[in-house]
């Protein structure tokens, strides 16, 4: 079976109204290494705002092609910094299953991500979430 690797781009806009956290520096995160790939799966987040990093965040996958294809509960979280976007530490001791989802051609999944699992503060900003799919 050939073996496709595909990253996936989600975008969503968080809003952290009365946040007191800092904003993010450049120089403390690690550039992003992701390479986007579009047409085969089409994705975004359903709510049009987030308000707190508190708030779940309902990611949809849409399979555009025949492929079967899988993907796992993992995902990095980035912040565009200066158009320049930056990977997002989780907090300490965040670990992930390893557990393979099946997205059917021509098919839509849902997938529901409680972002305060994995990070104690977000400052307000765009961030994208980047999903890891393979054929």
């Amino acid at each position: 079976m050939k073996k496709v690797l595909l990253y996936l781009m989600l975008v969503s806009f968080l809003s952290l109204v009365g946040c007191a956290s800092q904003a993010f520096r450049p120089s403390d995160l690690e550039p992003s290494t992701a390479v986007v790939t579009e047409g085969k799966i089409k994705g975004n987040v359903k709510e049009e705002q987030i308000q707190s990093f508190k708030e779940k965040i309902t990611l949809v996958f849409e399979n555009l092609t025949d492929t079967v294809y899988y993907y796992g509960v993992d995902f990095t979280l980035e912040v565009e910094l200066d158009d320049t976007w930056y990977q997002v530490p989780f907090d300490e001791g965040v670990a992930f299953i390893e557990i393979a989802m099946l997205l059917e051609g021509k098919a839509m999944n849902e997938e529901v991500i409680d972002l305060a699992d994995y990070f104690d503060k977000l400052p307000a900003g765009n961030y994208r979430v980047i999903k890891h799919f393979q054929a």
